[in-house]
């Protein structure tokens, strides 16, 4: 007759093996950083061609520039807000 293992006698073995690997498996700070590193590069290179200058942006920037100037000149040049 063949000698079969009982369940019972390789269960303890087993379960240790398997809290080990599940210990070893889990999520670390490490691989949680590159998982999000991953995700945000797959969002950017997915979606950087809907980013662009929008069409009011030239009012913006001329804006600005009449914002600066009116700064540098202490308040005086009031061109922004005509």
């Amino acid at each position: 007759m063949c000698e079969v293992e009982t369940r019972e006698s390789s269960s303890p073995r087993l379960s240790v093996r398997l809290l080990r690997t599940m210990r070893d498996e889990q999520a670390t700070p490490g691989r949680l950083l590159g998982l999000l590193s991953l995700l945000y590069i797959l969002a950017v290179a997915l979606t950087y061609g809907d980013y662009g200058v929008n069409p009011d942006e030239p009012h913006h920037i001329a804006n600005g520039k009449a914002l600066i100037d009116w700064y540098r000149s202490g308040f005086q040049v009031r061109t922004t807000f005509t």
